[in-house]
């Protein structure tokens, strides 16, 4: 159960360095077929705001993070359950998104479906719901 625990820890970790970095070819391994990743930008208890088909719109989601100069996901508190093959878990996030030399904080709480395929955790399901946003100038380096 432990192994099982890590492997999705892994699974959560890899999504957010596939989004700070925009690569889709790794985003797109992360999805079992027919997934969805919803996104709630005004809190979870508004209407989502977006919801893309995986992994048929992982380009979709890709270019939509284009319009940031850099992202950054720092993750915190995880908590998993698993049920043989299925999995739930929910994972918070402290998300940057940079544009110009303003960041854009939000606290993100991440509720996740996972299922193991062929011995490998999958998102079957993930709802991004955004609890609350600020904004701080930045001196963007590199």
């Amino acid at each position: 159960m432990v192994d099982e625990t890590i492997s999705i820890h892994e699974l959560v970790g890899a999504y957010a360095v596939a989004v700070d970095h925009r690569d889709g070819a790794s985003f797109i391994g992360l999805w079992a077929e027919g997934g969805a990743l919803t996104i709630f930008q005004d809190g979870p208890d508004q209407p989502q705001t977006n919801t893309f088909s995986m992994p048929t719109e992982v380009s979709r989601f890709i270019e939509s993070l284009n319009q940031w100069d850099r992202l950054l996901h720092m993750l915190s508190t995880k908590h998993m359950a698993i049920f043989g093959d299925e999995a739930t878990g929910e994972v918070y996030c402290e998300a940057h998104y940079i544009r110009d030399s303003v960041d854009l904080t939000m606290a993100v709480r991440y509720n996740d479906d996972y299922r193991r395929i062929e011995g490998s955790w999958l998102f079957s399901r993930r709802a991004v719901s955004v609890m609350w946003t600020s904004e701080r100038p930045v001196i963007v380096t590199g």
